[in-house]
């Protein structure tokens, strides 16, 4: 459409092109301005991505702080004591009849209370409290059941150190008979081995824990 140059002219001329005309530039506005709005919340959700990742990076990074404080050295120094208990009850187990057999359970009376004696140690550190509340289910249930126990464990091993060795627990008591000294002995290796069995169910949670947070620790691989 032309017109001739002129005020009058231009005018109508205008308005006659924004008369029809109108829905297209309508339409291309709308399609501009949603394309500004679309670039907007693409660069603001972004944004908020990038940071979502920021904070997801630095909430990990303490965590796995914390995992690593809670692990080392305390996972090797709990292994390090399991390998003693183990070996302890392969030494009373290779000594089955009478009074040596007696030896080899009060030896080993003695060392496992000793050895749970720096149990208690270990897992009372403070690193490895507060690395506690990123114990998976297991491992925080059989970290608790380890602590819940280890008073009375040390306690019966403790006590059945002078029957053992005296067959009496004391001076003024009356001496055990060897059946019962016998059944004591038997029942101090099977204690020895359900600590050793939480031990191990202990540091395998370890295992689990440290490959989840990629952290390294010096303990051997499970079998």
């Amino acid at each position: 459409m032309l017109c001739a140059f002129s005020k009058e002219n231009g005018t109508s001329c205008l308005r006659d092109f924004l008369s029809e005309f109108q829905t297209l530039i309508t339409g291309l506005a709308a399609v501009i301005a949603a394309s500004a709005t679309i670039y907007v919340m693409h660069r603001t959700d972004a944004a908020q991505e990038a940071r979502h990742k920021e904070l997801v990076q630095l909430t990990l990074r303490s965590d796995r702080l914390s995992v690593e404080r809670a692990l080392i050295p305390q996972a090797a120094e709990l292994q390090r004591i399991l390998m003693a208990i183990d070996f302890g009850i392969s030494r009373a187990t290779n000594r089955r009849h009478g009074e040596d057999f007696r030896e080899g359970a009060a030896e080993l009376a003695g060392n496992l209370s000793r050895a749970l004696t720096l149990c208690e140690k270990v897992i009372n550190r403070q690193a490895f409290i507060d690395g506690s509340k990123l114990f998976d289910g297991h491992l925080a249930a059989s970290t608790d059941h380890f602590r819940r126990e280890l008073e009375s464990r040390r306690n019966r091993c403790h006590d059945a150190i002078g029957p053992l060795n005296f067959g009496r627990s004391d001076a003024e008591a009356p001496a055990w008979s060897e059946i019962n000294i016998d059944t004591l002995a038997l029942k101090i290796i099977r204690d020895s081995s359900e600590i050793s069995n939480d031990l191990e169910g202990m540091i395998e949670g370890f295992r689990r824990l440290s490959r989840a947070y990629h952290v390294q620790i010096e303990i051997a691989a499970s079998p």
